[in-house]
């Protein structure tokens, strides 16, 4: 269980709803179990194989870097087979 406080972001006006941010406060108990619980789920779904290999996000030792090297294997791979490669990137919000 949380208890979930509004915080001011040093707008201009405290009396503006949209100048608040909320922040969630958990208990130690509650933070050390879902740690717990997250880090045991994690393992398991990792030794398991459930992830997509080409996953990087939210995985320990993958990042933007990685993906990014992926991408240049790949292109340069097409390239000098004479083939052609396509991307198609989306910036979802």
């Amino acid at each position: 269980m949380s208890k979930t406080v509004p915080i001011f972001k040093n707008s201009n006006s405290r009396l503006n709803l949209n100048n608040y941010r909320p922040v969630s406060i958990i208990n130690c108990f509650s933070k050390l179990f879902e740690k717990i619980v997250s880090k045991n789920l994690l393992g398991f779904l990792i030794r398991n194989d459930f992830f997509y290999k080409h996953q990087f996000g939210f995985l320990s030792n993958r990042s933007t870097s990685h993906a990014l090297l992926e991408i240049i294997n790949y292109v340069s791979s097409a390239w000098n087979n004479g083939k052609l490669a396509l991307g198609v990137l989306l910036d979802v919000e």
